[in-house]
């Protein structure tokens, strides 16, 4: 108790779910715990993931784009105006490789520092960032296929 966070400060992230955020919860810790679990020497290949990481996360996952996919779908995003780059990007599924390469230790920027149940469908979750801005698109995908249905990350990070 009294620990205080190492980083930057702790970002809050407020979410209203589409299901009871309790269960949302859950199935974010449950995700998380199956990354944080993994104490070997190596970070694992995606296909080991695939059997550490829970079936419903994975299957949520988009599949893996080849080059020229990826490039096709940049060029239509970029065709977009802005407000519809928007959606698109938070609408779009991200794969698994994706996923998980924001996860590696040496690429993280967010650390699971506190989360409450603030309503039936209303969830609270704080992070400890390591710098800002910081990359938490990762976080913000793990919500979303948790049962996320909106979520306001703050500006900025509050230090204690």
């Amino acid at each position: 108790m009294g620990e205080r966070p190492s980083g930057t400060g702790i970002v809050r992230a407020t979410s209203d779910c589409d299901i009871e955020a309790e269960l949302v919860l859950d199935r974010a810790r449950e995700v998380m715990t199956a990354v944080l679990a993994d104490r070997s020497d190596e970070w694992p290949t995606s296909e080991a993931w695939k059997s550490i990481l829970p079936g419903w996360f994975v299957d949520a996952c988009a599949d893996e784009m080849s080059q020229s996919e990826a490039l096709d779908w940049l060029d239509w995003w970029r065709g977009l105006p802005p407000q519809e780059q928007r959606i698109a990007e938070e609408e779009r599924r991200w794969a698994l490789a994706d996923w998980l390469h924001w996860l590696q230790p040496d690429e993280r920027q967010w650390f699971w520092w506190d989360a409450a149940i603030e309503g039936k469908n209303r969830l609270r979750l704080d992070v400890e960032v390591s710098g800002w801005p910081a990359a938490l698109g990762a976080l913000e995908w793990l919500l979303r296929v948790a049962g996320v249905r909106s979520l306001t990350i703050e500006e900025e990070p509050v230090i204690d």
